[in-house]
């Protein structure tokens, strides 16, 4: 690779913070990260980000470009190699990953070594991304957008100002996001004007950037949000309204009590509690309280979290509650759902399909949904959401009861699909345990993006653990955790 920067030259001249290894070590750690089971891999990935040297790094980096399977397929190196790049504290280690942001051949690289460099947090490496805000790839300028974003780095305002149109609306809201962050008074107007923007995800992902952005009109572009025509717009200006306390904030919340989603209602009613410390479930009742409360009403100090009250009869999916009516059911159909739960003794499968059959027997209309049945493809009960019906959920259960099970699993592929469908504000994600294959498998890096993709589709993912290795347990924790839906264990 050649120096295509002054920044990364310097760097490598500067040496690194950590002694560097012989041969002999370096050959060791290429061994390991040579085998096929993930331990000694991870261990010789470990070993080289915390060396830091050059050719330490970029043995990293030529793992996370490898496509050919070898015992298990290429995407789990990959995000061992990615996992253990963010642990690089070295200069010339980072600087190796400017390199191949500017070098790489492979998009996916390039736009994963742009993460790397904003991670890093390090005005150096701002004259790469600059660069790369020109790249051919749409991954790549939103990843370099989004990184120069967390850097604020301020000669990258000219190139960003010509992405503030780009086609490509999560790299639009970036740049824009950037050069808020770079400048507020200079291009505050900007953020302002993209929260009109035509796609509803700009709208949104601006809309949660307003709180940093412009706090004393935090509640009032909020508040105008809440009549915007799309939901995700209007979650956000929900949430955005939670940390507001003043009583026109809870004005603003109790308005959205009347919003058509049921989850956006039950969102605004658990914001009111946060703000109150009542525990009401039916807006009719909040209303009511604050009619008669609202003039002589004072912020408690302390609400005792933000559990609500009553025994209401509400349908649940594998235990967690059904509170949305717009949901995706995605229910993995991978080999492993043919095997048995160990501590219920029945096939995964056929506990999946009873669970789903248990939880439509409870839900009411209006309800829209559809089923995925995923594994390596993903399959969807319809092409559009079904409006609950005798025949919908006839067709439904006759949809998930033919299905066999066979095959890979790749729940980044399902979520991503279903995500951005921007149709469905909750999903329950069934998995018999840690991806086998996607385009992303590992925890860190799956939750990286599946963290930059909510900000623009605030959907929440409940997922249902059909396993009891722990591990894999924790994997679906974290994407429940991380979207803010709840967990389940079925073992």
């Amino acid at each position: 690779m050649q120096h295509l920067f002054l920044a990364a030259s310097l760097l490598l001249l500067s040496g690194s913070a950590t002694p560097h290894q012989d041969e002999a070590w370096l050959k060791e750690q290429r061994q390991k990260m040579a085998q096929s089971p993930e331990e000694p891999v991870y261990e010789g990935a470990r070993a080289c980000a915390a060396e830091g040297a050059a050719a330490a790094v970029e043995l990293l980096i030529s793992t996370l470009g490898v496509t050919a399977n070898r015992g298990l397929p290429a995407p789990h190196y990959r995000d061992i190699a990615w996992d253990s790049l963010v642990q690089v504290e070295t200069q010339e280690g980072r600087a190796l990953v400017a390199e191949t942001l500017a070098d790489a051949k492979d998009p996916m690289v390039r736009e994963w070594c742009a993460d790397l460099l904003g991670l890093y947090g390090d005005e150096a490496y701002g004259e790469v991304l600059v660069k790369a805000l020109k790249d051919r790839e749409d991954a790549v300028p939103r990843a370099a957008a989004r990184a120069l974003e967390r850097l604020a780095y301020a000669p990258a305002a000219p190139a960003l100002l010509k992405l503030v149109r780009d086609k490509d609306p999560r790299t639009r809201a970036n740049a824009i996001g950037a050069l808020a962050a770079i400048d507020m008074e200079a291009h505050g107007e900007l953020l302002l004007d993209g929260l009109a923007d035509k796609e509803p995800e700009v709208r949104c992902a601006l809309l949660g950037l307003v709180p940093h952005c412009f706090e004393d009109r935090e509640e009032e572009l909020s508040t105008a949000a809440l009549a915007d025509e799309d939901w995700r717009p209007r979650i956000q200006a929900i949430r955005n309204l939670g940390n507001i306390r003043t009583k026109t904030a809870i004005d603003a919340l109790l308005t959205a009590t009347s919003d058509d989603r049921q989850s956006l209602v039950l969102e605004a009613i658990l914001m009111l509690a946060g703000h109150t410390g009542m525990k009401f479930r039916k807006p009719e009742l909040w209303q009511r309280w604050w009619d008669d409360n609202r003039e002589t009403f004072e912020f408690p100090t302390s609400t005792g979290g933000t559990e609500l009250e009553g025994d209401e009869t509400v349908a649940t999916y594998n235990g967690i509650r059904v509170d949305s009516d717009n949901v995706a059911f995605l229910i993995d159909v991978s080999s492993w759902m043919e095997r048995e739960l160990v501590k219920r003794g029945e096939r995964r499968i056929d506990v999946a399909t009873s669970e789903l059959d248990a939880a439509f027997q409870l839900l009411q209309p209006p309800f829209n949904f559809n089923v995925y049945l995923y594994a390596e493809d993903l399959e969807p009960l319809s092409k559009k959401p079904l409006a609950l019906s005798k025949v919908s959920l006839k067709k439904a259960l006759k949809f998930v009861d033919k299905a066999g099970a066979s095959g890979s699993k790749d729940i980044w592929n399902a979520l991503y699909t279903t995500i951005t469908n921007g149709t469905y504000d909750a999903i329950y994600l069934l998995s018999s345990g840690e991806p086998d294959v996607g385009w992303v498998v590992h925890p860190e890096h799956l939750n990286y993006h599946l963290a930059e993709l909510i900000r623009f589709h605030p959907v929440k993912v409940h997922t249902i653990a059909y396993t009891d290795e722990a591990g894999f347990q924790a994997q679906l924790d974290r994407i429940a955790r991380t979207t803010g839906g709840d967990t389940r264990h079925v073992e």
